[in-house]
């Protein structure tokens, strides 16, 4: 890491007199796909505003934000920028929005993610953490967005000597590089939105397939894994029919990570 600058939280002072534990979390911001034409000739001028969140609502607060660099006239741009951001995971999450940049006009909003923090991986002697792709959302029923990020992140050793918050992470099962972020209600990153399709109300009745294991994400909602296929879905496998193994179930199911934002009025930004 070196003399990379550390972005996000300032660690405070307790009534203790101890400094509020931390993590350290790495962001590399590789790639964008298939991103929304906005400029008359056809591509768009993209790049990252990255958020860090705390709060809902009226609540919500950005503590802190950085920008990528600008790709020029691309639909797949290729950023690889690496941020460091100093985090507490139970409370924050990332939001990244992608901007089509303009000259003389406010910049065209292309889509975002969200990102919790609780669960993201943490990076060990010998381990191998993959990079991940993620769906590009709206944020009103007005935007038009499509395509994916490409994404890495994963907590790394804090050199600072920091109090480090490593109670407040939830350790995943790390899915296999061969796993995939897929897109719900539609054919891949172009697809429509779709609400969670079960609740955990839904799971009273028959016994799971013998290959998937029920779950819950760090806001609370239930999904389930099956192993065998490698898909992650939101909707309860009945083991009385077939698994959702085929190309037309994974569509219609499958899970997106990230909270849904509700529908607001839509608008662009200039820079900071």
């Amino acid at each position: 890491m070196g003399d990379q600058a550390v972005n996000g939280y300032q660690p405070q002072m307790g009534l203790n007199g101890h400094l509020e534990a931390t993590k350290l979390l790495s962001l590399r911001v590789i790639s964008g796909h298939n991103l929304a034409r906005k400029d008359i000739f056809g591509a768009s001028d993209p790049y990252v505003r990255i958020d860090l969140v705390r709060g809902e609502g009226d609540d919500e607060e950005v503590i802190d934000a950085v920008l990528t660099k600008t790709k020029r006239r691309t639909l797949n741009p290729e950023w690889n920028q690496e941020f460091l951001f100093r985090v507490k995971p139970a409370e924050h999450r990332l939001v990244l929005e992608v901007y089509d940049e303009n000259r003389l006009t406010r910049d065209d909003f292309l889509g975002r993610i969200e990102l919790p923090l609780a669960t993201l991986p943490r990076q060990r002697p010998g381990r191998s953490i993959p990079e991940k792709n993620y769906v590009l959302r709206p944020r009103s029923a007005r935007s038009h967005v499509r395509g994916h990020l490409r994404l890495f992140h994963a907590y790394v050793p804090d050199p600072s000597g920091l109090p480090d918050d490593d109670e407040s992470l939830e350790e995943p099962s790390e899915p296999g590089p061969d796993w995939e972020v897929l897109d719900a209600e539609g054919d891949g990153p172009d697809g429509a939105n779709a609400q969670p399709a079960a609740s955990s109300s839904d799971s009273a009745m028959a016994p799971l397939p013998h290959d998937w294991e029920e779950r819950q994400d760090a806001i609370g909602r239930v999904y389930y894994v099956s192993h065998a296929l490698r898909l992650t879905q939101w909707e309860r496998p009945d083991a009385g029919r077939p698994a959702n193994g085929t190309a037309s179930a994974r569509k219609r199911r499958t899970l997106t990570w990230g909270r849904r934002s509700p529908p607001q009025q839509d608008y662009t930004i200039g820079h900071l």
